[in-house]
């Protein structure tokens, strides 16, 4: 026989968990180590869609605590919106004034709680089917906390407002 002795059994999980650990530490070093560069060219086209979904969310929410309703209404509402809703600047005014009024500026923090993609709205629009992203913040102002949310649909390639709602977070 060789000098070779089985493990004993105690160990045996302890070894497993250090070389599954040592295996993963390994992969991980290796994405960390990725440029930003080659970072981006590895992101699948939902990934892309959820970044660009993520920059056109902000914009809204800062145009939206501005009070730029506005400018809201003419460059990020979608035409769907136009066509069911908010068929007007002043209607849509009108509609999200109370809520900027409710919590006036931007908030002290905001943090993306869940984003989400759908191809109906049934709340809002019942059957039309597009490509919809939700993304849900949660808020942090002087008055509390408060839920914003933000349905976006890609209309002509680009994100656009289907609906925006900001309530109390509990």
């Amino acid at each position: 026989m060789s000098g070779f002795k089985p493990m004993p059994n105690r160990y045996r999980g302890l070894t497993y968990a250090i070389l599954l650990f040592v295996v993963l530490a390994t992969a991980n070093a290796r994405t960390i180590s990725c440029t930003t560069q080659s970072k981006q060219a590895e992101l699948s086209v939902d990934d892309r869609d959820e970044m660009q979904a993520k920059s056109v969310a902000t914009i809204v929410l800062k145009l939206f605590h501005n009070n730029e309703l506005s400018k809201l209404y003419r460059e990020r509402v979608s035409d769907l919106q136009k066509e069911t809703g908010l068929t007007t600047e002043a209607k849509a005014i009108e509609a999200y004034t109370p809520m900027v009024l409710a919590i006036p500026g931007e908030p002290m923090e905001r943090r993306l709680l869940n984003i989400r993609r759908i191809d109906l709205l049934p709340i809002f629009f019942r059957d039309h089917k597009a490509d919809y992203c939700i993304l849900v913040y949660l808020s942090k102002y002087a008055s509390g906390d408060w839920h914003e949310e933000i349905y976006l649909v890609k209309e002509h390639g680009e994100w656009k407002v289907a609906a925006l709602l900001i309530k109390m977070a509990f």
